[in-house]
């Protein structure tokens, strides 16, 4: 038993040799508290980004033949965990490595807020392999960013994925599932991991579709709802996106084909007050996103022939549903549940079958 500060963790490793070696671990906890060992500090990215071979999704081997070279189960059990405002509790994971199969039967935690549950599994499947991930949180708010201080932001996640192949861009392509965001609240600067991909064209994107960034240091959100579907690798919005800041409210329609990587986006972004007549207040009212994953680019037409670098780009009908979509949830009362509950029964026989005993669903 380890016993520092106010932590105390107790546990054991074992490992037993043999033509596949067996490694057991196993850690327990009542309460362990920890401090980050460096400091975060300011990263540079580049302005514009570059991919190998033009794709965002790396064709990275998943590397069955070394998973079968040893077994392995990890049991861990920790009552607290506490780092700078992070505060977790009855944090659990249950995983096995044998065979070359990985299956995480049981991963989860309670947070400042709501809580999240998790399991998945990763094995060879003839000659190729096979990967299912299944994820709840519920009421949830972890308590360890801008995004949730005081508890503003608190949500629902729900992912049911399921794929095939033997690199990460097969298994991307091959997916099927859902995944489902809804929260309510919470306050952002900038998603440096996204900043990291993107570099200035992020920059471009955001400020073209919310045109009052550029003067405001943060973006007070009232919900970000976000329900989409897979389907062989092809990604749609079901049956849309709604976002609603402080300023503007925003629904949004996608596909994406991650095979190919081929995205259209259209946004529908409306003010939510009067404007100045300012350069820097101007709101486009319709906006897409077209191009690929890697290179995505800018579109603006409101008469739906779309012009990006010179060239007229095909719509597919996207200008027309995210219209349509926005004239039924201006009019609603409280769009931001109208868009989760047409979401929640659309999608509702994809779920995950995880359950969270005590926690309902925002509102």
């Amino acid at each position: 038993m380890l016993t520092a500060y106010n932590s105390d963790v107790s546990g054991d490793v074992l490992l037993r040799k043999g033509d596949v070696p067996s490694l057991e671990i196993n850690v327990f906890s009542d309460s362990m508290i920890y401090a980050a060992l460096l400091q975060p500090g300011e990263v540079e990215y580049e302005p514009e980004p570059e991919f190998e071979d033009g794709k965002l999704i790396p064709d990275l081997a998943i590397p069955f033949d070394a998973m079968a070279k040893m077994n392995v189960s990890v049991d861990i059990d920790i009552g607290e965990l506490k780092r700078d405002t992070l505060h977790l509790r009855d944090v659990e994971l249950d995983a096995v490595l044998r065979d070359g199969a990985l299956e995480i039967s049981n991963a989860g935690f309670k947070a400042r807020s709501g809580a999240l549950v998790a399991r998945g599994k990763l094995e060879p499947a003839g000659e190729s392999g096979s990967v299912s991930i299944e994820l709840v949180a519920r009421q949830f708010a972890p308590g360890m960013t801008e995004l949730n201080a005081d508890l503003a932001l608190i949500g629902d996640l729900d992912i049911n994925l399921q794929s095939t192949g033997t690199d990460l861009r097969t298994l991307f392509g091959n997916t099927d599932g859902v995944v489902f965001l809804n929260t309510r609240g919470g306050r952002v600067t900038e998603n440096r991991v996204i900043q990291a991909l993107y570099g200035d064209v992020l920059q471009e994107l955001l400020t073209t579709i919310n045109p009052f960034r550029t003067t405001d240091p943060y973006t007070d959100f009232e919900c970000i709802v976000v329900p989409l579907q897979f389907d062989d690798g092809k990604v749609t919005s079901v049956p849309s996106a709604f976002i609603t800041t402080s300023k503007i409210s925003l629904v949004s329609t996608a596909s994406i084909d991650l095979k190919t990587e081929d995205l259209l986006m259209a946004f529908r972004t409306t003010p939510r007050r009067a404007l100045s007549v300012s350069a820097g207040e101007l709101v486009n009212p319709f906006v897409q996103v077209v191009g690929t994953l890697g290179e995505p680019r800018l579109a603006v037409d409101e008469r739906g022939v779309l012009l990006s670098g010179g060239a007229a780009v095909a719509t597919g009908g996207l200008s027309l549903v995210a219209r349509g979509l926005w004239d039924r949830l201006s009019r609603a009362g409280n769009p931001c549940k109208q868009t989760a509950d047409a979401a929640i029964e659309e999608l509702g026989e994809r779920f995950p079958q995880l359950t969270l005993e005590g926690l309902g669903r925002v509102e």
